[in-house]
């Protein structure tokens, strides 16, 4: 005789991961069910603690813990630029910085713990910034693979 879970099937939806991020994000733009906010140097992020839990291994140990979770949590290591490219980036899955603040965001992704900024790219950048100098990379400056490079270098020193 059969088990009724010999009956199931799967039925992926791809696009269902990317649609529930987008509305999280719209949920956070409009303040809506978010549970935690973020201070660093006068600035405050309305957000939800399970998305940051879920993005950053820092988070995961701060509201994990015992005891009742903040309700406002104070980053005073953490810039209010990085922290906000950061904060995208957990929302959209889409790292926006520029040149200038390239070194801050990856400190604080390290300070922070977030694991996908940490291991290093799997996929090609958009250039976001020039990449005016040679590269080690066989593709040679200005490809994606400088950028990494670049992203890579920093991340070591910072």
């Amino acid at each position: 005789m059969a088990s009724p879970e010999d009956d199931l099937i799967g039925i992926p939806f791809p696009e269902h991961s990317s649609e529930l991020l987008s509305c999280l994000n719209e949920q956070r733009q409009l303040g809506l069910l978010c549970d935690v906010t973020i201070k660093t140097q006068g600035l405050e992020y309305r957000t939800h603690r399970a998305v940051l839990a879920a993005s950053s291994r820092y988070f995961k140990k701060l509201f994990a813990g015992p005891g009742p979770g903040q309700e406002v949590c104070e980053l005073d290591f953490v810039g209010p630029e990085a922290l906000g490219a950061l904060l995208e980036f957990a929302y959209t899955a889409t790292l926006t910085i520029s040149s200038a603040n390239m070194g801050e965001v990856l400190r604080a992704a390290r300070l922070l713990e977030i694991p996908l900024l940490l291991e290093g790219p799997r996929l090609t950048c958009t250039k976001l910034h020039p990449c005016g100098t040679p590269s080690a990379s066989p593709a040679g400056a200005g490809s994606p693979e400088c950028c990494w490079t670049e992203l890579g270098y920093l991340m070591a020193t910072a």
